[in-house]
């Protein structure tokens, strides 16, 4: 039981450390792309949909970035 608590508050600290570091990790991910485009490295996907809906959002964004190197 002791093995399983420490699993979960594992979990837990990476879910909560990942929280906490999300905002400055976004900020210096976003210093990466092309300047004068304006256009941005990071690009967010929504994983709430179909694996083929993600896909293709996926596939869309890597299409860009080619397109933008």
């Amino acid at each position: 039981m002791d093995e399983d608590w420490n699993h979960t508050s594992s979990l837990v600290d990476r879910v909560v450390s990942f929280d906490m570091q999300q905002t400055s990790l976004r900020t210096w991910l976003t210093s990466f792309g092309v300047e004068e485009r304006q256009y941005n490295l990071l690009q967010e996907v929504n994983g709430n949909q179909s694996k083929d809906a993600v896909f293709d959002q996926i596939s869309g964004v890597i299409s860009s970035v080619l397109q933008n190197k």
